[in-house]
């Protein structure tokens, strides 16, 4: 996984993850009423509507081939190919 792949996944994982506890938050909190005031205690809550960002976008090398990895069957992306010279 490249660099720019990985802040990508991490933008989307953040953002559901938001998004996760946004409509938890909602659920404990929704059905009370939207301010509430007794004693010395005051509860307020709020909802926002979620909107995730934009991902990152990703610019990186043009691909050279796909490789399948013989044991595990995972294909995945040579962007560079370096031949090691022996002897």
């Amino acid at each position: 996984m490249t660099e720019q792949q990985r802040c990508r996944v991490m933008r989307a994982a953040g953002d559901l993850a938001l998004q996760m506890a946004s409509q938890e938050m909602d659920k404990m909190f929704g059905g009370l009423a939207r301010s509430s005031r007794s004693n010395s205690i005051s509860f307020s809550y709020r909802v926002q509507p979620f909107s995730p960002r934009p991902l990152p976008g990703i610019d990186e090398e043009r691909l050279i081939r796909v490789r399948t990895c013989t044991e595990c069957l995972n294909h995945y992306a040579v962007f560079v190919e370096r031949r090691l010279l022996w002897g």
